[in-house]
């Protein structure tokens, strides 16, 4: 993708054509007679339409994130304005028109033909396309429009840093999203760390809600751990047991009109049972008892005594007693069996009572509780609202107990899934070794062309940090004492340079230009000229790009800069592709 020209309809500013190579932006200062400075130059547009540029390639438009298109809007400058910005991708030539009236409103042509008016949440995927798309084995978003071009286009916006940190260059966004743009720029496969980058996501996500979780339960309950929280459920399983068999009980007492009445006399007719089955089960023992009495006779007893005295007597009396005996004991055995037959009646009447008393029992328990119960609930509607309260709280309670059950087994195997990435990071560094290898040669020859006096330093690495959410860390140059003294930036325009030119190296289908705003704040002259030497041979040696800078005469290029041949202000302002000055302001006047 390669920029061609910007221009407004209807007119409020110059219309600018970008050419291949360097395109300053340059702001130059004015004199008077006495050689002494008239106006800053802060403040000329340089800045300004860089954003006109950036809108024209869909960029959020609001009060907090286009402050100076916003306050231009807001003094009239640019109502009834659109920004058309032409390029071309692949030699096809688009141009995209869009409105401050109606900015989520985009106009697109191609090759010259009609626009096409779209909506801006439509458009922005087909643009992605167009400028990004390509074959690539990683993770590609065609949502990534205004992800990807921020790295390409980096405008300093009032009261916010500069740019100090090549890899953060969405300041909102972190390292494990920005990871993912940074591998797809350099065309190494970003699979594991967009998987990465979902698994912490859904993390991150499962930690809000157990936080809520957690918070609601506490607010409503207490501080409760989880046994405290399982006896809570089931004491409130076990009240509205209770409560619902009594409510069961009152509407049955009221049914069928049970009162006290009905239970004295159960008891009565228990009583009585009882009194008859101990009475019965009395004469049963006395019976069994009468039969215990000794009726046995000892006739050889008998006859031996009166042998002694008559041998006639003695046999005639045997006989008597034999004939005695027998009837005797034929006696005994029918009240045996007299006996046995009323200890059996006796004993079936016990038990038909029994049965009866067993019944009368339960028919009594049952009726205790109903009248219990009937004295326990006063008022039914009362009950049944208690018991829909009871309800209501033990529901509430088990789903935030299950949402935290689910909670925490989702966890399990997020963590589960996060272990299963650290271990193939393990193994994806060493994958990517030859890719890091052949971009750190680009970085390194570019490096080494700026700051030809420092060597010997590690100038790009990608990292394992398995203890931060991204896992893997890029680390681009050291971050001491000389670029401090720049603020850090020279690393943010050495790491920009060599994702351009890497792009080009490797023919990968990405966008040949890269805007710097304010990035030279800070920065040793010599090395801008070195900056400038190493572009210039750069577009000789036949490579096509855009470096689009802004430049200011005071500032920048004042202080030691001396008459160089390769750079000096002169020939800044003669190769300028526009030149601002107090006097020319890009709106022609300030706001």
């Amino acid at each position: 993708m390669f920029l061609n020209k910007i221009y407004s309809e209807p007119e409020v500013f110059e219309p600018v054509e970008f050419k291949r190579g360097i395109n300053y932006i340059f702001g130059k200062k004015e004199v008077s007679t006495q050689e002494e400075v008239k106006n800053s130059l802060n403040g000329i547009g340089k800045s300004t339409l860089l954003d006109l540029m950036d809108f024209a390639l869909l960029s959020n438009y609001n009060k907090r994130d286009s402050k100076r298109l916003y306050a231009a809007y807001q003094k009239g400058i640019l109502k009834g304005v659109s920004i058309i910005l032409d390029f071309e991708v692949d030699k096809i030539q688009y141009s995209t028109k869009r409105s401050f009236d109606k900015p989520t409103t985009i106009y697109l042509s191609i090759d010259d033909n009609a626009y096409e008016e779209y909506p801006i949440k439509n458009i922005k995927p087909r643009l992605c396309d167009i400028i990004f798309r390509r074959k690539y084995t990683g993770h590609y978003s065609d949502k990534w429009l205004r992800r990807l071009l921020p790295f390409y286009i980096k405008v300093q916006m009032p009261e916010k840093e500069p740019f100090l940190n090549p890899i953060k260059y969405i300041r909102e966004a972190k390292e494990i999203e920005l990871n993912n743009y940074h591998f797809f720029l350099l065309d190494i496969d970003n699979k594991i760390s967009y998987r990465n980058l979902q698994v912490q996501t859904d993390l991150t996500k499962l930690e809000t809600t157990t936080k809520e979780a957690k918070r609601i339960i506490t607010e409503t309950y207490g501080a409760i751990k989880m046994p405290e929280i399982d006896s809570k459920l089931r004491k409130y399983k076990i009240d509205i047991e209770k409560l619902e068999e009594s409510i069961k009980l009152f509407e049955l007492s009221e049914k069928y009109k049970i009162d006290q009445n009905k239970l004295n006399k159960l008891t009565e007719e228990i009583k009585e049972l009882m009194f008859q089955n101990s009475s019965d089960e009395l004469k049963i023992k006395s019976y069994q008892d009468s039969l215990k009495i000794d009726i046995n006779i000892k006739p050889n007893t008998i006859r031996k005594l009166y042998a002694e005295f008559n041998q006639l007597l003695a046999e005639n009396i045997n006989k008597s007693l034999e004939d005695a005996i027998s009837f005797r004991n034929n006696l005994v055995q029918s009240r045996r069996e007299f006996i046995q037959d009323e200890v059996d009646s006796l004993q079936e009447n016990i038990n038909k009572r029994s049965v009866s008393i067993d019944q009368k029992t339960k028919e009594r328990a049952g009726i205790f509780k109903l009248l219990k119960a009937k004295k326990a609930i006063t008022d039914l509607t009362e009950a049944h609202f208690t018991l829909n309260k009871i309800k209501e709280e033990s529901a509430e309670l088990k789903s935030r107990v299950k949402i935290l059950r689910d909670l925490n087994k989702e966890r399990v195997q997020i963590n589960q899934q996060i272990n299963k990435i650290e271990a193939d990071i393990l193994e994806f560094e060493e994958e990517i070794a030859d890719k890091e290898l052949e971009f750190s040669k680009v970085f390194s020859d570019i490096y080494n062309a700026l700051y030809p006096e420092i060597d010997d330093i590690s100038v790009f690495d990608i990292t394992t940090n398995l203890k931060s959410d991204a896992k893997i860390q890029f680390t681009v140059l050291p971050n001491n004492e000389m670029f401090s003294k720049g603020r850090n930036q020279g690393r943010t325009l050495i790491y920009d340079l060599a994702v351009l030119f890497n792009s080009i190296e490797e023919k990968l289908k990405a966008p040949r230009f890269l805007i710097h705003d304010g990035i030279l704040d800070g920065m040793d002259k010599t090395h801008f000229i070195e900056l400038v030497k190493y572009l210039e041979e750069k577009s000789l040696q036949n490579y096509e790009f855009q470096y689009i800078l802004t430049l200011n005469e005071e500032g920048e290029l004042t202080d030691n800069f001396g008459d160089a041949d390769e750079v000096n202000p002169k020939k800044i302002e003669k190769e300028a592709v526009l030149v601002l000055t107090p006097n020319k302001l890009l709106f022609g006047k300030k706001f």
